[in-house]
């Protein structure tokens, strides 16, 4: 496993590993290092340890507005991320589909079907009781 150069940013790492895993989250911060360490460290300020890790609306929320937005762009491979992380900080299946479905008014049938299908599999392949250090977090 490639380590970082630099140490990440601690609220970074905290929330990172509270939403995505600490596994997951390290691998982030290595892909962004080895594209340009500057940005790097950029990005875990500013999204990890800065918007991600505000008070203002609690976690699950914000998850959920992820998961809205990704389904709005078509951008699945993220929408798989924060289908996982609004279920880890306290959304149950049913919220996390009713913001997919809501998003056809966004995004048209097309999307959302993808979004849909995408959350069935993941429902049906992930299980969040297994991860390591697992706990439903809230805020």
């Amino acid at each position: 496993m490639n380590t970082l150069k630099r140490k990440p940013y601690p609220p970074a790492l905290r929330r990172g590993a509270m939403l995505f895993t600490r596994e997951y989250t390290l691998k982030v911060f290595r892909q962004l290092e080895g594209w340009d360490p500057e940005f790097g460290q950029m990005f875990q300020r500013y999204v990890y340890g800065g918007l991600y890790d505000r008070n203002v609306i609690d976690q699950k929320t914000r998850e959920l507005c992820a998961v809205a937005a990704c389904t709005v762009v078509n951008a699945l491979p993220q929408l798989e991320t924060h289908i996982k992380a609004a279920i880890r900080a306290g959304a149950t299946k049913k919220e996390v589909i009713e913001v997919i479905m809501q998003m056809t008014v966004y995004c048209g049938f097309p999307y959302f079907l993808q979004a849909a299908r995408l959350f069935d599999r993941v429902m049906a392949e992930w299980d969040p009781k297994k991860e390591k250090g697992a706990k439903r977090r809230r805020g």
